[in-house]
């Protein structure tokens, strides 16, 4: 046997056994790996009268076995019948290869190009693309869901390798339509997975190839030319505006995230179809929240609210996860809850003011009031302060929601996007509704 031959047969049967065989196909198996091709043949002939559910394989378990025997017509034969018969089987790409090979052995050499050419050019076409891809993209969705609280020891995401994925995925060639989705994707999961620097440089890149009115980041001084015809705008171009704010922020770079959010709220007022979806819709919330909290951060569990506001936020670079105990935005003690830590009193006070005014139900609302006035009262400003927190016991512009809603401080956790920068944790209490006059 030709060494050649030798390799296919050992590649055939290993294909072969590699799959769970039924009861009536072992037999065929063991024939053939006792190079017996004649009684394999006849087993098989067996089983397809016996219309047995696997017919198809052993179909192609009889072409191989023809093959093999230097029954090359015959195997052509076989090989066309089960292509026929079993159109959707995935035998059939096996019996393909076997029919080319077959020709070969004929010297039928140009009937076997047209047979690899066509193979060629199925598994390089853009539908086989996408479906891999597909299945790629399935499996990273699995890897980023969140883990059921009920199911004991269930897998936490991992966004790295999810990241890993998409690359993997974007690197076959695939229309930009397709494309669209796994680059927005594949920048949140590297932002997810902590790394904010590279989650920049991937949402900038998404913005360079789907946002035709981008010219690079706000303020950056480096702006891209416009683009003569260009192609239509991404499906998340906002949301990636937005989250690349959001790691600006993370990187502990608020002025470029302040930038990026303001942009993005002259931008938002155009209507579009991605504005019109549910994470559309509550954009220009999170828009303002993030500016706020690019101003603010939590002040730490041990700070002396008699200390020097400059001393206060030195010591706050780099706290991220305190926790802030309020009842509506009473504190429970008299430790200061927010520190101002980046930019100018009277631009953070406004911001806040402007929070409430476009947002003003909601537990938000109650904590930028709140801000305002710590931010005052810390930066020595006495009566200003006193008239915020008088503000603030009043309820003055701002409101918690009516009905059951009103006794849990966490209901922007509910309504935000899945996707948005989780705000504060509040301990969840019930919040007693400051009394309505008149």
């Amino acid at each position: 046997m030709k060494p050649h031959l030798i390799t296919l047969f050992a590649w055939i049967i290993f294909a072969v056994q590699g799959i769970a065989a039924p009861a009536g196909l072992p037999a065929i198996q063991a024939e053939m790996r006792a190079l017996q091709y004649d009684k394999a043949i006849a087993l098989a002939d067996q089983a397809v009268a016996a219309n047995d559910v696997d017919a198809d394989q052993a179909l192609f378990l009889k072409a191989t076995a023809q093959f093999l025997g230097k029954k090359f017509a015959e195997a052509i034969t076989t090989a066309d019948r089960l292509m026929a018969d079993f159109p959707e089987s995935d035998w059939q790409y096996k019996a393909v290869f076997l029919k080319a090979q077959a020709l070969i052995e004929q010297k039928k050499f140009a009937e076997a190009a047209a047979i690899y050419q066509a193979e060629t050019a199925r598994l390089l076409s853009p539908e086989r693309k996408q479906e891999l891809v597909g299945e790629i993209l399935h499996f990273a969705e699995k890897l980023e869901a969140k883990p059921d609280p009920n199911v004991p020891d269930a897998p936490q995401p991992n966004f790295a390798k999810a990241y890993s994925l998409y690359t993997k995925a974007l690197a076959i060639e695939l229309p930009r339509d397709f494309r669209d989705s796994i680059v927005f994707r594949k920048s949140r999961a590297i932002q997810q997975a902590g790394n904010a620097g590279q989650a920049i440089q991937d949402f900038q890149a998404y913005l360079t190839e789907y946002d035709p009115a981008w010219i690079g980041p706000a303020g950056s001084g480096s702006e891209r030319l416009p683009m003569v015809n260009p192609p239509p705008a991404g499906k998340h171009v906002a949301m990636a505006r937005f989250h690349l704010a959001e790691a600006f922020h993370q990187s502990r770079n608020p002025v470029a995230a302040r930038m990026e959010l303001e942009d993005l709220l002259k931008i938002i007022a155009t209507p579009t179809a991605e504005l019109a979806t549910d994470d559309g819709k509550k954009l220009p919330a999170e828009i303002r929240w993030l500016t706020v909290q690019t101003h603010f951060a939590s002040a730490p569990a041990t700070a002396n609210p008699n200390q020097n506001i400059i001393t206060q936020q030195t010591n706050l670079i780099g706290n991220t996860g305190a926790f802030i105990g309020n009842t509506g935005g009473l504190p429970t003690t008299d430790a200061q809850l927010f520190i101002l830590a980046n930019g100018s009193l009277d631009q953070a006070i406004k911001t806040c003011r402007e929070y409430i005014a476009a947002h003003p139900e909601g537990s938000r609302a109650v904590r930028a009031a709140w801000m305002i006035a710590e931010a005052l009262q810390a930066a020595g400003r006495a009566d200003d302060a006193i008239t915020a927190y008088r503000d603030f016991i009043a309820t003055k512009g701002f409101r918690l929601p009516d009905g059951d809603a009103a006794t849990e401080i966490e209901e922007e956790l509910r309504a935000a996007p899945a996707t948005h920068l989780r705000p504060h944790r509040i301990c969840a209490r019930k919040i007693p509704r400051p009394a309505r006059h008149g």
